[in-house]
């Protein structure tokens, strides 16, 4: 079988220990964290191969957006987990995952890898860690462990929104650990919110609504999620920092620089985490059903 193995820069933040899912294990060694995600091996040309990415310029497999966003969705709304993958990579002819913690060597060729490699690794080279205590780390427990298991298991590889809409979500925040990219991690944050966005009109339209609008979208989210219906259209509070963003000159008017606050990405990237584990697993993450639950009692509609 075949294996992608990939570190982790020290610029995210993981969790503590050791994560098996399925297939695939987030893992650490000497000074360094790993992934390592099941390939899927396709046909293409007539011959066999791993499956690549469509973007000749991003070389994260499908596996591998399933698995990482299994672990940072799992871990709920808050924002302790920020992965950082790096871009070099091996992948492995092996049986399991845990081959590679039985075989030292597989681990440390990649690592060497990282000082030599001038494509992958261009512009990355300080980003790797020297020491395992660089890495911030959080804890992780059985309940963000089977909530990470119940998405993985749910993910479905083949639906394109999807994969896109949580490749954009964990890139928005690789990028938000860079302060002058901060406003590119809402502009990826908000292409997360457009594939959630369709995800909800296909689900809709499958149901057998023609044509639903945007209030039509959050009313059905809102039934989704057990309150009252708003009234609102999709994300509303987020909709004219959308258009603001990806339309240099729309109603809102031009502006050199839109004005954006940090809290814009944080709060919207976590309102997505909890929409794209409800959309994926058709159930509510334990910290969203308990803000639900305190919203409904001090709205009074729950006793």
């Amino acid at each position: 079988m075949s294996f992608r193995l990939r570190p982790f820069s020290f610029l995210g933040s993981y969790p503590t220990p050791d994560i098996e899912i399925g297939t695939d294990m987030f893992l650490r060694s000497g000074h360094t964290f790993f992934c390592c995600t099941k390939n899927r091996i396709v046909e293409r040309y007539g011959s066999t191969g791993v499956d690549q990415p469509a973007f000749e310029i991003d070389n994260w497999t499908v596996q591998e957006v399933r698995f990482l966003a299994s672990i940072y969705i799992g871990n709920g709304e808050g924002t302790s987990v920020r992965l950082y993958p790096l871009p070099i990579y091996r992948d492995l002819d092996i049986e399991a995952p845990d081959a590679v913690l039985e075989d030292g060597g597989l681990l440390r060729d990649l690592t060497g890898a990282t000082a030599t490699d001038d494509h992958f690794m261009f512009g990355n080279q300080g980003m790797q860690a020297t020491r395992l205590d660089q890495y911030r780390t959080f804890d992780w427990d059985d309940r963000r462990l089977a909530q990470a298991s119940t998405f993985w298991h749910a993910f479905d590889q083949d639906n394109a929104l999807l994969v896109r809409g949580l490749h954009s979500l964990l890139k928005s925040e690789m990028l938000f650990s860079h302060f002058q990219f901060q406003d590119a991690s809402l502009a990826s944050a908000h292409i997360a919110l457009d594939a959630a966005y369709s995800m909800v009109l296909r689900l809709m339209r499958e149901a057998g609504k023609a044509n639903p609008t945007s209030a039509d979208a959050q009313a059905y989210l809102d039934d989704l999620w057990g309150v009252p219906r708003t009234g609102l259209r999709f994300f509303e509070d987020y909709y004219a920092d959308r258009v603001r963003n990806f339309h240099t000159d729309s109603r809102y008017g031009a502006e050199p620089i839109p004005f954006f606050c940090i809290d814009d990405v944080l709060d919207l990237n976590s309102a997505l985490k909890g929409v794209f584990y409800l959309l994926v697993t058709g159930d509510l993450h334990d910290e969203t059903r308990h803000n639900r639950d305190e919203y409904l009692r001090h709205s009074g509609s729950l006793p």
